[in-house]
């Protein structure tokens, strides 16, 4: 009898146990977890739309449901795991905040989206290979253009003489024509609804003249009041010694003779032509030109921060910040937290791990080393096992 009477009561005590998570499934389950929150693209014209998506994970087996608001713009739905945004029609940062639910706990995050006045497409670079050819020779041109809205550039080719293989894409050929002379071959970048354009010389000469192989810039694209080296490779087909002499529309040469030199750019952005002349003994010259484009440096753009949002107490997470130059320049991370530390970082990776629990903010900053630089921020909560 004592025993029935005991065993009554181990069920009664597990009954009391379980009750809740029977009437309440949600219980003792954690809330969903976002691992993914971003803006395609991150930068967008003033009026213009980008693409937002969540992915969430729960512990629970219950759906998760998305939620949306923003203060300014227009967002195609309230709902569902990705949606649009249009941006109102002044430019500045605007934040788009997304609430996941399992129907019991939910979870609230952020994205920022930056945006701009309309900008022409931005030439980086534009090379011809070789820069000198004789008569009737032939030379590869091509161009390297960026827009913050779109990748597919429209690239229309124009020539001052001569012939071109394409009037159309990012590489064209031009054929010389039967007289020697320096030539123009300009392309036109559209993105659709503004446009550049950007123009490079190639010199024609006579079969006796000296021939320009290659004429180059470490950099094509230089930040306002920096140096970069130039150098001249040229041949005589007659085997005449060569002298090199340099000249530069703009901007500064620190030296003007020698196959290799350094420029300094202006202190305003423009396009500079660097002019390599090259005489032989016979006083037979050539003449090779190179486009360099001189930029004052932009705020980098942050598309992303991402990684874990929670962690254990000695347990590193790796988290991953992508961050974009507006004008090619490279980019600089530099990283640090509210507590804890950071075991290892490269580039735009790091690894992160605290040995107390509690709520750590993870900061990031992206800079193109001049004065302007964009920051990102991440909430990680660590628990202790």
């Amino acid at each position: 009898m004592k025993f029935i009477k005991s065993l009554a009561g181990l069920l009664m005590l597990v009954a009391l146990m379980i009750a809740p998570f029977a009437l309440f499934p949600g219980c003792g389950a954690l809330p969903p977890i976002i691992t993914r929150l971003v803006a395609d693209p991150a930068a967008i014209p003033v009026e213009g739309t980008t693409m937002i998506s969540c992915e969430a994970t729960s512990s629970s087996s219950a759906n998760l449901t998305y939620t949306w608001s923003a203060e300014h713009g227009t967002l195609s739905s309230t709902s569902g795991n990705t949606v649009y945004w249009t941006a109102p029609s002044t430019k500045g940062s605007y934040t788009i905040v997304v609430i996941v639910s399992d129907g019991s706990q939910s979870v609230s995050n952020t994205v920022t989206v930056y945006v701009t006045d309309k900008t022409s497409p931005i030439v980086s670079t534009i090379t011809a290979n070789p820069t000198t050819v004789l008569t009737g020779g032939s030379s590869v041109i091509s161009c390297e253009a960026t827009s913050p809205y779109t990748s597919d550039l429209i690239y229309t080719w124009v020539a001052g003489g001569g012939s071109l293989s394409s009037t159309s894409g990012r590489i064209v050929t031009w054929t010389a024509p039967s007289v020697a002379g320096t030539y123009n071959i300009t392309v036109v970048i559209s993105d659709g609804s503004t446009s550049t354009s950007s123009t490079i010389q190639i010199v024609c000469s006579d079969p006796s003249d000296p021939i320009i192989t290659r004429i180059s810039s470490v950099k094509t694209t230089v930040a306002i009041n920096k140096t970069t080296t130039l150098t001249c490779e040229a041949t005589d087909p007659n085997g005449y010694a060569l002298s090199y002499s340099w000249s530069a529309s703009a901007g500064t040469l620190l030296s003007n003779l020698g196959t290799t030199v350094t420029w300094q750019a202006p202190a305003t952005a423009r396009t500079t032509i660097i002019t390599c002349e090259v005489v032989n003994t016979k006083s037979a010259t050539a003449a090779g030109t190179l486009n360099i484009v001189a930029v004052v440096p932009g705020q980098p753009v942050i598309s992303s921060f991402t990684g874990p949002n929670t962690t254990t107490a000695g347990s590193p997470i790796t988290v991953t910040c992508n961050a974009t130059d507006p004008d090619d320049l490279e980019i600089f991370y530099r990283w640090t937290s509210s507590g804890g530390g950071y075991t290892s970082s490269s580039s735009n990776t790091a690894q992160w791990s605290a040995l107390t629990g509690g709520n750590y903010t993870l900061t990031v900053e992206a800079s193109n080393g001049g004065s302007l630089s964009a920051t990102a921020t991440k909430e990680v909560s660590v628990t202790v096992p």
